[in-house]
């Protein structure tokens, strides 16, 4: 009889091990997973914003909003041990609270309201409440993917965003003056591509120059694609546009002082996170 048991528990195991599996949910991935997820912004709440979804498979698996002490990557959003309590060494500090499903029985959604500082670092987590021995797919729904969307498909359709233009490093000398030399080659970056950096880079710009973030509409930007390390990136040469005006939509912006006037950073695609950010010095 023990053996039989040993056996029960052994192909539970295995089925588990093949059968349940971590889905990192964004607007690019919900169709591969069959979800759909409204994400709206609130009227007369200035930003706040509506987070709708079907409550899937409520019967068995629950939703729980996850708020973290920092932006966590694809891999960190993998809460399973954390709601089934079997956590260890988490280096960030999560707090949870669980979701309730409203409307009728055949059509119950989850809707939250959530405020864009603390949009970042949450996230909606689905998944059975204790450790079960079942398949299928287990979510973490990444809340800040869906306001870069909303947001960037907001600025295509408004064309607000900062004015400037995409020049091809062939053009001027950004690549060895780039990361320090590291740079070793150039690519074309996509408007697209530059929008969505664009919304990154000014939350960027908000903490780290506040006198910059406030007169950024005076300022004009050009975009160089480089590549660092293998991977590629967005160098980004911002100047007041009063200061400077002729040729800069066709030859690189170069200045030895200026300040604030004149800043540079850069954007990892493949990270989302912005580096090396420079003003130049008083002269």
């Amino acid at each position: 009889m023990k053996k039989i048991t040993l056996l029960l528990l052994l192909i539970n195991s295995i089925t588990y091990a093949v059968w349940s599996s971590f889905a990192h949910v964004t607007p690019d991935t919900e169709k591969e997973y069959e979800l759909s997820i409204a994400f709206t912004s609130v009227k007369n709440k200035k930003n706040t914003y509506c987070v709708k979804l079907n409550a899937i498979d409520y019967d068995q698996k629950h939703a729980w909003l996850i708020t973290a002490t920092k932006e966590l990557s694809p891999k960190e959003q993998n809460f399973r041990n954390f709601i089934w309590n079997t956590a260890t060494n988490r280096k960030e500090k999560l707090t949870k609270n669980e979701l309730y499903p409203k409307g009728k029985k055949d059509n119950l959604y989850y809707e939250i309201e959530i405020s864009s500082n603390k949009i970042c670092s949450s996230f909606i987590y689905i998944d059975f409440p204790s450790i079960t021995f079942d398949g299928g797919y287990y979510y973490s729904i990444d809340l800040k993917s869906y306001l870069l969307k909303f947001e960037e498909n907001n600025n295509l359709k408004n064309k607000e965003y900062i004015a400037g233009v995409i020049l091809p490093t062939s053009n001027g000398h950004y690549v060895p003056y780039s990361s320090d030399g590291k740079a070793t080659s150039g690519w074309t970056p996509t408007e697209k591509q530059i929008i969505k950096a664009q919304l990154i880079i000014l939350k960027y710009i908000e903490k780290s120059n506040k006198v910059i973030y406030n007169n950024i509409n005076k300022y004009r930007c050009q975009y160089f694609g480089i590549i660092v390390n293998g991977k590629k990136r967005i160098y980004c040469n911002f100047f007041w546009l009063t200061a400077f005006r002729k040729n800069w939509q066709t030859k690189p912006v170069i200045v030895d002082d200026g300040g604030n006037h004149y800043f540079q950073l850069e954007y990892d695609v493949e990270t989302e996170k912005c580096l090396n950010f420079l003003t130049n010095c008083n002269g």
